[in-house]
């Protein structure tokens, strides 16, 4: 279901996220912190590391916030922490990256081997790498960092390449959370495939179509390049895809299993992999026969987002018949099949994972067991999650922690570890598969507490508490993690909820309230975590907690079918029923609330009123913000419906557009327009022949003016009242700052005031910008600096003709940006210029470095980026005056300010660490924190979070 520009509705995003908090699916929110386990469960380096890697030749790559490094088995540092990405040794070499995004190789003292410039870089292998160049060419480097060009394909570089696992784990609101370590494995197991095989999968150009074929580690061209796609070789076959399907090659090129089928997994397994073809699930063997139909593909139990591709994640590279029957399911509930398709445990638990060593973990009616082959309890941990034995060892634990216990009983003393989950097929559980150790260390994770303080717009502290996540939450309320389930803090950061929720609540409406969940409940609650209503949500699922009236739709999708919705009371009454496909809720007079219906693509104005519902007739309604604003166009025109009649209603209109408030509207008859309010007053009669309404710049606000076109000229009226505030007498009229315009009459342009006072006479040919009293104006073809007092700005020859950017910079000073990266700055009341050299190695930069060489339209104020070949972006802060109050290059600058309009104060970001400065330099807060966020409290109100674990000090021991 889409609404008619293309969008999916909010209603299938609120199911799917139902679905998954309805069993209980925590989130990861905040961020982990890694570090290693030994073989006998206890802590070898203490979690502290940001982001970490698996041991390889005595070194892992750990990340803090300074950077990558590698430490060695005890956590002590070997290469400090001063790398952007770092990759795992491989022959005493590995790949890091600087700050650049280039790659380079270090031996293990931390000695360049080979300098960064490489845009992708491979491991090594039997004495060889391979980079890629910027420019696209490939070298071969050996041992001794010699490089050489070299014709292999570009896949050689990546062969190992870890460029683009990086950007780890974060908070579950991040858009782009990056590679999961799940991920990572897979990767890192697909890369161990190719090495064994001595095959890799390389894309070449074929007549204008890339098509896959397979070199040897060497660079020898082995298979043809014939396929659409192609897979790593495991246990001697390769998945590999052509416009007839997916099927499997061997080593020397033959076709194994024929392409037929629409998707399959990337290996075998005990001689089985599992096949879809026609929307059915098949095992079929190394021939490509199909051995066991296993029913219908998709599964309704999935999201509509879910796909083979989810199940793959699922399965990974595992080898998933090694150890028992692979898990699968029918009808909501798994169970495992053997390798000829037969249930060798019939299917009733609410998740399974696979066999290893011969026992799976399961989960049944909120109960953890291990199960054998045969499906036998082997060891049930009631209402907590058991992985199967590894070295000697259980991991058992909660939904969201575990610790190790003995493989023959018991319990673990305490939980110190976060779990790992899966998400499958509307099922979330915990992962089980075996820790992945690598020289007797395995990578563990756990939830990192923080010290978070509210600090005021004078760097004062006004609260302070020690959580594991904090977010604003609205209405004055914050939401705090605790065990990653959401509770409710008041502005003081004092928990007032007892109630724990599946999912952040975000407060809104007057008085506020929040939509959420927990366990099978879903309702409205108030700001102390108390439910102001509360639902089954195997019932209801509301879309929001808005009114004493509140859209809802009726149970869950089944068989992939959008709900239908309607409204309830805070009872669950229905006083809509749900019929529609979508509804929106307008404001509207009182009395009574009013929505917007929509089912096959037609709009319906509905009333609820204590005595029921109505609705106007199915149309195509245009406009409809407002109850009353809502129009209907017929072959007669448009009418707007009567709110309480639902009825059209004269008079008709040829052409309905909204207008510059809500309910507001632009109405024509013939080729005049008028400006209907949504009171039904026309405050700018029909006689215009265009209207356009003016915002005030950067602040979102309704419209009160407009500009006006009557016989060809221009002028500028109120919205409220209709009165004329400009004459309708000029050539040209366009709005710019501060409720000015600048204006053509005949063939010279000047400016005007709001109230229609002539600022600038019209005797210039053309004027080009406009900031606060300075223009960049046109005479007698040179481009002239000059204030609507008549002064004009002298400087060095030409350089007012290269300006690209200008700005109105501060109360004391104008800016200018020229074609050739020079700043410079005016001050206002003298009109002195002052040149401000860049950093050293630097070039100014605003968005106009990136666009066309005309000027470039926008403001900018004192966060000013400054860029060098080859170097990511860095900005510079300067104050009122154009110098530099802070000496830090900054990685990246937020203004918190009023509107944003420059005058600070700012939070900025610095090697991974963030804090907050006045524009002065004054600091409200140090580079100490490791999240930093503007709060709707006012400007300068800031929420920091700086972790409260110990951070590991960087000592090196190298040589």
């Amino acid at each position: 279901m889409r609404n008619r520009d293309g969008q999916p509705r909010r209603w299938a995003a609120l199911l799917g996220v139902a679905l998954l908090t309805g069993c209980y699916s925590p989130s990861d929110v905040g961020h982990r912190i890694y570090g290693y386990v030994g073989s006998q469960g206890g802590i070898a380096i203490e979690p502290a590391f940001l982001d970490a890697r698996a041991f390889s030749e005595g070194l892992a790559a750990v990340r803090v916030a300074g950077g990558w490094g590698y430490v060695d088995r005890e956590g002590r540092w070997v290469i400090p922490p001063r790398y952007s990405a770092a990759a795992s040794f491989a022959e005493g070499r590995a790949a890091v990256s600087d700050e650049r995004g280039l790659w380079g190789y270090v031996d293990a003292t931390g000695r360049v081997v080979v300098p960064p410039r490489f845009q992708r870089a491979s491991r090594f292998i039997d004495g060889r790498a391979y980079g890629l160049l910027p420019d696209g060419q490939v070298e071969s480097i050996d041992l001794d960092g010699r490089t050489a060009p070299s014709t292999v394909a570009e896949e050689h570089a990546a062969l190992g390449d870890v460029s683009k696992e990086f950007g780890a784990e974060w908070r579950s609101s991040d858009p782009d959370p990056g590679v999961t370590l799940d991920q990572r494995r897979t990767d890192r197991a697909m890369v161990e495939a190719a090495i064994a095989s001595d095959r890799l999968p390389v894309s070449v150009a074929v007549d204008g179509d890339a098509r896959v074929g397979y070199d040897d580690l060497a660079g020898r061209r082995v298979i043809e390049p014939t396929f659409e796609d192609g897979g790593p070789f495991i246990d001697g076959l390769a998945r590999v895809k052509s416009a007839e399907g997916y099927g499997f090659i061997r080593p020397d090129g033959s076709v194994a299993v024929p392409p037929q089928f629409d998707s399959v997994l990337l290996r075998f397994s005990g001689g089985r992999t599992l096949a879809v073809s026609d929307d059915r699930a098949w095992l079929i063997d190394t021939s490509g026969r199909r051995v066991a139909d296993l029913g219908p593909w998709r599964w309704p139990e999935m999201g509509g987002e879910e796909g083979f591709d989810d199940l793959e994640r699922y399965v990974g590279l595992d080898d998933f018949f090694a150890d028992g029957p692979m898990p699968w399911q029918r009808n909501g509930k798994w169970g495992y099949v053997d390798r000829d398709g037969r249930w060798a445990v019939e299917p009733r638990f609410d998740a399974a994972q696979l066999f290893h060593g011969g026992l799976a973990s399961v989960t049944e009616g909120g109960r953890g067991r291990l199960v054998d082959t045969r499906g036998r309890t082997v060891r049930d941990v009631g209402e907590a999650t058991i992985a199967p034995p590894d070295r000697g060892l259980v991991r058992i634990g909660t939904e969201t922690r575990w610790g190790f216990a003995p493989a023959d009983g018991g319990r673990p003393d305490h939980l110190p570890f976060a779990t790992r989950r899966l998400v499958f097929a509307g099922t979330s559980f915990v992962d089980h598969r075996p820790l992945d150790f690598s020289e007797d260390r395995a990578l563990v994770s756990r939830f990192a507490m923080h010290r978070w303080l509210l600090v005021d717009e004078q760097g004062r502290s006004q609260a302070s508490a020690e959580l594991e996540w904090l977010e604003e939450a609205g209405g004055g309320v914050y939401a705090f993690v605790e065990d990653q389930r959401w509770g409710l803090a008041d502005d003081r950061l004092r928990k007032v909820s007892a109630q724990r929720f599946d999912a952040q609540p975000e407060f809104k409406g007057d008085p506020p309230a929040a939509l959420v969940t927990t366990g099978s409940r879903m309702g409205c609650i108030d700001r102390r975590g108390r439910w102001a209503h509360e639902f089954e949500s195997a019932a209801l699922v509301l879309a929001d907690c808005s009114g004493r009236l509140l859209p809802a739709a009726k149970g869950f999708p089944e068989t992939g079918q959008d709900p239908l919705v309607g409204i309830v009371d805070r009872a669950g009454r229905w006083r809509i029923p749900p019929q529609f496909e979508d509804i929106t809720r307008l404001p509207g007079p009182p009395g009574a609330q009013f929505f917007l219906l929509e089912a096959g693509g037609q709009q319906s104005l509905a009333v609820v009123t204590a005595r029921g519902w109505r609705r106007s007739a199915p149309a195509d309604l245009l406009d409809c913000d407002h109850a009353n604003a809502c129009f209907a166009c017929a072959a007669d025109g448009c009418r707007r419906l009567n709110p309480w009649r639902l009825q059209a209603e004269a008079p008709a209109y040829d052409e309905v557009q909204s207008g510059g408030s809500t309910g507001d509207v632009l109405v024509r008859r013939g080729n005049m327009w008028g400006y209907r309010r949504v009171s039904g007053r026309l405050t700018l009669p029909i006689e215009y022949e265009e209207i356009d309404p003016v915002y005030e710049e950067g602040i979102d606000t309704d419209a009160t003016t407009a500009r006006v076109r009557r016989d060809g000229r221009w002028g500028v009226a109120s919205l409220d009242t209709g009165r004329l505030l400009i004459p309708v007498q000029y050539d040209d009229l366009f709005t710019v700052s501060d409720g000015r315009y600048v204006m053509r009459a005949g063939s010279g342009w000047g400016m005007l005031a709001a109230d229609g006072r002539v600022l600038v006479p019209p005797g210039y040919e053309a004027i080009r910008s406009v900031r606060g009293e300075l223009l960049l104006a046109k005479d007698k073809d040179r481009w002239v600096l000059v204030t609507v007092d008549g002064r004009t700005l002298a400087g060095p020859p030409d350089w007012v003709q290269q300006i690209h950017a200008l700005a109105d910079y501060s109360d004391s000073a104008w800016a200018a940006l020229t074609l050739d990266a020079r700043l410079y700055f005016i001050d206002k009341r003298t009109l002195a210029l002052r040149d401000a050299p860049a950093p050293a190695g630097y070039l100014w930069c605003t968005t106009a470095c990136y666009s066309s060489s005309e000027l470039y339209a926008g403001e900018f104020h004192s966060d000013l980026s400054i860029v060098a070949e080859g170097r990511p972006n860095r900005y510079v802060l300067l104050d009122s005056e154009g110098r530099s109050p802070v000496p830090q290059l900054l990685d990246r600058v937020m203004d918190i300010g009023p509107f944003g309009a420059g005058a600070g104060p700012y939070i900025v970001w610095v090697a991974g660490r963030c804090g907050v400065v006045t524009r002065e330099g004054r600091w409200l807060a140090p580079l100490a924190y490791d999240h930093c966020e503007a709060l709707n409290r006012g400007p300068g109100f800031v929420m920091l979070g700086r972790e409260a674990y110990p951070i590991p000090s960087v000592t090196y021991r190298g040589p």
